[in-house]
This record gives C-alpha cells, structure tokens and sequence, in this order.
C-alpha cells in the first residue's frame, strides 16, 4: 500500500494486496492497481500502473507517455529551492529518472527531451523549451 499527499488530494494506492480504509464513516476496500484519492470530501476511485506508482520505494520516476512537468513534480521535494517549469516545456515522452539527485535527472531529461535547464541561482532551476 501506498498513501501519498498531492497538494490537497490524499491517495491511498493498492500494490500488491487488497487495502480497506473507511473514509467518513464508509467503508472501502482497495484492490491491489487501484487507488482512492479523497479531496474536499469526494472520493474517487481508480486503476494505477503499480509498477510505476512502486518505484518511488526504489527511489525512481517511471515516466511513460507523460511530461517533464510529472518529473519537475516528483523531482521538487527532493531539491532545496524552486525548479520552474515553462508551460512551453510541455513536450510527451517516456524515461525511468532518479529522484535523489534532481540536478542530474534534470540534465538527463534536457538529453532525453527537447528543453534545456539553466541554473537562475543555486536553489532556483529553470527548465523550459528548446527555443
């Protein structure tokens, strides 16, 4: 099982064994690939790559299909500072990134994606489109 905050959201993901939670009062069981996400009192149920949603416990992102933006995401508590994403950056792709080194999964996905990033200060990235 794994629970998660996403800005207001909280998610409770199944991995590899049936969950239950109850959740005002209601009762729920939560199957191994899927997820129930509460957010300002609405539930919402789900089906989640497992793969992709573990291996963050391995310290890694499985991108697929997505944008740098879900990396720039993932990557931002691991940075001390602000990493800044254009919404011209906004390009589809695929890559398995480290989340314990944000830095080098920032160059690895400039060499993997058409954007670039640039340092503004130490703890201030800058990640944006290929101009």
């Amino acid at each position: 099982m794994s629970l998660h905050r996403r800005g207001p959201a909280l998610s409770m993901v199944g991995l590899d064994a049936p969950v239950r939670a109850t959740v005002g009062g209601r009762r729920f069981t939560v199957e191994a690939a899927q997820t129930l996400s509460v957010e300002e009192r609405a539930l919402h149920q789900g089906r989640v790559d497992v793969e992709a949603e573990a291996a963050w416990t391995k310290g890694l992102l499985i991108l697929r299909d997505g944008h740098p933006a879900g990396v720039v995401r993932a990557l931002q508590p691991y940075f001390v500072g602000l990493i800044r994403i254009s919404p011209a950056a906004a390009v589809r792709g695929a890559g398995v990134f480290e989340l314990s080194d944000p830095r080098g999964t920032l160059v690895t996905l400039a060499d993997s994606f058409p954007i670039t990033v640039r340092a503004v200060t130490p703890f201030w990235l800058s990640v944006d489109a290929v101009a």
